[in-house]
C-alpha cells in the first residue's frame, strides 16, 4: 500500500463473498487512488482496481482464506513504491453465517499514541458512518517497539444521540435567547449566561460584557438581604415564586423588577437559573391608582354628605359625616354591622327592594325619604341614593 496515507492512522474496507466492496473509509479511499489511479465505488469488485497480476492473486486467495472463518494477517508489497505493508483480515459474520471480509490496514508511527480517533466510514448502503479508533505501539521484552495494537468500533449510533442533544441544546437556547423574560445562569454567583433581555434590562452593549460578574453585584442595596436570603433557601423550598426587587444598571440607574430564581444543573454544575421582568410601567400605574385612591378616599371623608359603603348587608367603611349623622363616636363602633339593623321598620322593605339593583343602569339615581334609627336610639329623617360600586 502506498504511504501517502501514513499521516493518517488506519485503511479499512470490507468485501462480500464475491470481492466487491461494502465499505470503506477515506483513508483505504485515498490509497487506493494512489496505488491505481482510480477512485473505488462501492459494489465495485477490488480485484479489478490493480493492474498487477501477482498482488491481485495474493489478494484474491488472502480473501477466499478470511471467507473460511480464519482470522491473519500478512504483509504485502506495494508494486509501486516496493514498500512493505500489513493487512489483518477478518470474516465478517451475519447470525453466525460469514457474508464477507474486511481488511484493516494500520499505518505504523514509530511512538505514535492515538487514543479516540474519529473517522467516518462509509458502509454497504452507502451511508456514512463513524468509527472511533485506540492505539498504542507494541514493545519487545527489550522495549523495542514491534509493532501497533489497535482497537476500532462503530459509534454512529453514540454519534447519532450527541447530534440530536446538540440539536436539542440549540433548539432550546433559540427558544431562551428569543424569550420575552429577562433569562440568567449564574454559577457559584457569577453570570455564565444571559440572554438578549438581560443585555437590554441592564443596558449593556453585548452579552459578554455581563458573563463571569458576580450576579448580586447588579442587586440594589435595598433588596439585598432579601435577595440573599432567597438564595440560601432555595434547595430547601420548591417556593419558586415572584420576589420584587431593584436592579442596578451598568450605567447606574436603578430598574424596578420581579425575579424567580431555581436551582437547575448546567453543564454538570449545580447553577441557579433567574427569570426576570421589568416591572417600571406596572410599578407606575400601581403607584398612580395609589394616588388617586387617596385623592377620592380624602373627596368622600371630606364630603359633607354621609358616606357609607356596605356588602351583603354589612357596613365596610363610613366616612366622618356618615360616623355623626349615626351619633358614634368613632367609626369603628359601624364597621361590620348590619346596615338594616339602623333602618327604621317603616322603611325596611323600600329599602331592602333598592338593595336588589345589581346594575347601575337599572338603579334610580334620584333621592328617597327614609327613617333611620341611630346608635342613641334617636329616630331622623333622611334622604338617601343607593347605586352598585366596585369596592
Amino acid at each position: 500500500m502506498d504511504d501517502q496515507s501514513a499521516g493518517s492512522n488506519l485503511c479499512l474496507f470490507s468485501l462480500d463473498k464475491k470481492n466487491c466492496y461494502t465499505a470503506f473509509n477515506k483513508e483505504h479511499s485515498a490509497a487506493m487512488k494512489s496505488m491505481c489511479g482510480k477512485d473505488i465505488e462501492l459494489g465495485k469488485n477490488m480485484l479489478h482496481y490493480f493492474s498487477d497480476a501477482e498482488l491481485k492473486k495474493a489478494i484474491k486467495k488472502s480473501a477466499q482464506k478470511a471467507i473460511k472463518g480464519v482470522i491473519f494477517k500478512e504483509y504485502l508489497i506495494d508494486p509501486i513504491t516496493h514498500k512493505k505493508a500489513q493487512i489483518i483480515w477478518i470474516p465478517i459474520y451475519f447470525d453466525s453465517e460469514i457474508v464477507g471480509v474486511s481488511g484493516i490496514v494500520p499505518i505504523y508511527e514509530k511512538g505514535l499514541h492515538l487514543l479516540n480517533k474519529i473517522d467516518p466510514f462509509i458502509n454497504e448502503k452507502g451511508k456514512r458512518g463513524w468509527i472511533s479508533t485506540n492505539k498504542l505501539p507494541l514493545k519487545d521484552e527489550r522495549g523495542d517497539e514491534i509493532g501497533l495494537f489497535g482497537i476500532s468500533r462503530d459509534i454512529r449510533a453514540q454519534l447519532t444521540s450527541q447530534e440530536a442533544l446538540v440539536a436539542s441544546e440549540h433548539k432550546y437556547r433559540d427558544l431562551v435567547e428569543n424569550l420575552p423574560n429577562a433569562i440568567a445562569i449564574h454559577v457559584k454567583g457569577k453570570i455564565v449566561f444571559v440572554n438578549q433581555q438581560v443585555t437590554k434590562l441592564l443596558r449593556a452593549k453585548n452579552p459578554k460584557e455581563l458573563l463571569g460578574i458576580q450576579a448580586l453585584s447588579f442587586v440594589h442595596p435595598d433588596s439585598l438581604e432579601a435577595a440573599i436570603n432567597r438564595l440560601k433557601s432555595l434547595n430547601k423550598t420548591e417556593d419558586y415564586s415572584f420576589l420584587e426587587e431593584k436592579f442596578i444598571r451598568l450605567e447606574g440607574t436603578v430598574v424596578d423588577v420581579e425575579v424567580k430564581a431555581v436551582p437547575i444543573i448546567f453543564e454538570n454544575q449545580e447553577a441557579i437559573l433567574t427569570i426576570t421582568n421589568d416591572i417600571t410601567q406596572r410599578k407606575i400605574i400601581q403607584q398612580s391608582l395609589i394616588e388617586s385612591e387617596l385623592k377620592y378616599r380624602e373627596l368622600v371623608e371630606k364630603s359633607p354628605n354621609a358616606i357609607v359603603i356596605y356588602e351583603d348587608q354589612k357596613i365596610l367603611f363610613i366616612n366622618k359625616e356618615g360616623v355623626n349623622l349615626m351619633a358614634a363616636k368613632h367609626e369603628s363602633e359601624l364597621l361590620g354591622k348590619n346596615i338594616l339593623s339602623f333602618v327604621h321598620p317603616d322603611y325596611l322593605d323600600l329599602v331592602k327592594e333598592r338593595m336588589n339593583i345589581k346594575s347601575i343602569h337599572d338603579c334610580n339615581l334620584f333621592f328617597l325619604e327614609e327613617k333611620l334609627i341611630r346608635l342613641d336610639k334617636v329616630i331622623i329623617d333622611i334622604e338617601a341614593k343607593a347605586m352598585p360600586i366596585f369596592f
